[in-house]
């Protein structure tokens, strides 16, 4: 399956430490899989999780051309 990361790949895609990632495994914040005692990440759950975790600014808001009725998520300006 190529849409399964190590934990090395998954920090080197997100530039954290391994140490990180196994941080975010163990308080159970990013999805994983455990095959054994090995521990892969699916590819389309960590871009789902980056999604999910991205915040904006209220800059980003003010900048819009749908201020004052942007949402971020759904003004499709961003």
């Amino acid at each position: 399956m190529k849409d399964l990361y190590t934990v090395e790949q998954t920090a080197d895609l997100l530039s954290v430490s391994t140490k990180t990632i196994r941080r975010l495994i163990k308080s159970g914040d990013i999805p994983h899989v455990r095959i054994g005692r090995a521990v892969r990440l699916k590819t389309q759950e960590i871009e789902d999780w980056v999604e999910k975790n991205t915040h904006y600014s209220d800059a980003m808001h003010l900048a819009c051309s749908n201020y004052p009725n942007c949402d971020t998520e759904g003004c499709g300006e961003h």
